[in-house]
């Protein structure tokens, strides 16, 4: 089996350079590695990505069920088949942004967020979750010289109440989350990142 890496946080906080820099690690040291991204990582992935970003009218339940089937699909086609091939999977964005955005953001109820992600995903779980965490005012200033999505156009307490859903997952799970944060320079970022990943794969060899 190979490693599940997750990149959490909330919009701006740079999961995604930091996933890409992993990315390009691993490679480096001979890894086999492959990275996706949520929601999408598939060719049906990415077009209900573009529906749920996009689009100002869907409810925060129906953006909840489109997530899930992307990562039902996710998961099977991609993840899962990775893993059991003993390829690492870095993925930016998984099952804890659900409970963060759509549970803690949207006041989903969390027990219901809790069984569609336990049947979407399987056993298919994260060796570790990386979250890079800063105050929702930083991580919202890096998004304003563009367009903002149907996410990142939410108010700023919903923002607050998902950087707080990112933080409670965190707490309650420590040997499976390393919290960093998210306003270090992207290279100690990434040295620090390394380092835990690193520790991870020479813990279980």
């Amino acid at each position: 089996m190979g490693f599940f890496i997750v990149f959490e946080g909330c919009d701006g906080s740079g999961k995604s350079t930091q996933a890409a820099l992993l990315l390009a690690t691993l490679e480096a040291n001979g890894h086999p590695v492959i990275m996706s991204r949520e929601p999408g990582g598939t060719p049906f992935g990415e077009s209900l990505r573009d529906l749920i970003k996009s689009s100002n009218d869907l409810d925060p339940l129906s953006k909840l069920l489109l997530i899930s089937s992307s990562r039902t699909h996710l998961v099977k086609s991609i993840i899962k088949p990775a893993l059991d091939s003993g390829r690492t999977v870095v993925c930016d964005r998984f099952t804890p942004s659900t409970i963060a955005y759509q549970g803690y953001g949207s006041n989903i109820d969390l027990q219901f967020i809790d069984q569609l992600n336990q049947f979407a995903v399987s056993n298919t779980v994260p060796d570790l979750v990386i979250l890079l965490d800063m105050p929702v005012e930083t991580s919202l200033g890096r998004k304003t010289e563009r367009v903002k999505d149907s996410f990142e156009k939410e108010d700023i307490s919903f923002h607050k109440k998902v950087r707080r859903g990112y933080l409670e997952q965190a707490k309650k799970d420590p040997l499976h989350w390393l919290v960093l944060n998210g306003t270090t320079d992207k290279h100690t970022l990434s040295q620090l990142v390394w380092q835990q990943v690193s520790t991870l794969m020479n813990a279980t060899q």
